[in-house]
This record gives structure tokens, sequence and C-alpha cells, in this order.
């Protein structure tokens, strides 16, 4: 595993709230991913590929296919729902795998 959670925030109002998850690989690469407030069989995550420009969590560019350079899969830039947590370590594995981004 080479990513790690580094922060989690509960969205929304009422009894059940969304969750939103922060994910950073150590190549600068991570997910933003969020959890529907269903449970459950129809529960789906929303993950968001970013690029952490800084050290805090806020400081981050969401990815999307149309940055996509040289040696990245568009599909793994794009935002994507999914049903499992399985299905998100794999896209964080993935991402972790792609070289950092050379500074601007």
């Amino acid at each position: 595993m080479a990513y790690r959670q580094i922060a989690e925030h509960h969205i929304g109002t009422g009894a059940v709230p969304g969750i939103q998850r922060f994910y950073r690989c150590p190549n600068r690469y991570g997910a933003i991913v969020f959890q529907e407030p269903l449970s459950g069989p129809s529960a789906r995550l929303l993950v968001t590929p970013v690029y952490f420009e800084g050290d805090s969590e806020d400081d981050y560019r969401v990815l999307s296919s149309d940055r996509a350079t040289e040696g990245r899969s568009d599909d793994l830039l794009r935002p994507a729902f999914v049903t499992s947590q399985a299905e998100v370590e794999a896209l964080l594995d993935e991402l972790s795998r792609l070289p950092e981004e050379e500074p601007r």
C-alpha cells in the first residue's frame, strides 16, 4: 500500500451524512473519495484523482483527461464511480506508480 489517508470529513446534514476521505501517495498523486450516505449494495464511491501541490490536504488540483500527458491513462485521471473500497485501493495503487510531476 503506497498511499495513506490524510483526512476524513462528514459531508451533508441529516442522520447519515456522506463521508469524504483524502488519500495521498508518496509521488504527490492521490484521490478524494466521496462515499454516498447510502449503505448496502447500492452505495457508491466517487473517486476524484488529484495532485497535491503542497503539504496541506487543501492544496491540490483535480486531474482530468484534458490534462493527461504521455504515459498516463485518461481513464485513471477521470473521476469515476466505484462500488467497493477494493476498487478505490486499486486506483490508488495505479496513481502511486505514476512519476511525480516536475515543479512548475
